[in-house]
């Protein structure tokens, strides 16, 4: 299952957090700041909710800096290419 996980972080951590996402490869497909509500964005797949409920907030949530996050679950996954 893939989900779009907005995170919003303390003053001066964006970097440190994209870094650390990055790290995460496997779950996490792809990490970017971002302008907005929300400082960064990662887009992560896991194999079902369970996993994913998991990894947001036993990885994710647990990242020195994170101050909240809002999750996007995909409910179709359609791709244009």
């Amino acid at each position: 299952m893939r989900a779009f996980v907005e995170i919003n972080v303390e003053p001066g951590k964006v970097k440190e957090i994209v870094a650390e996402l990055r790290r995460m490869r496997g779950s996490v497909l792809q990490v970017c700041s971002v302008t907005g509500h929300c400082d960064v964005l990662a887009t992560v797949e896991l194999s079902d909710i369970d996993s994913f409920s998991e990894f947001l907030l036993e990885k994710i949530q647990r990242l020195k800096g994170v101050v909240r996050t809002e999750s996007l679950v995909c409910i179709t996954n359609e791709s244009s290419r």
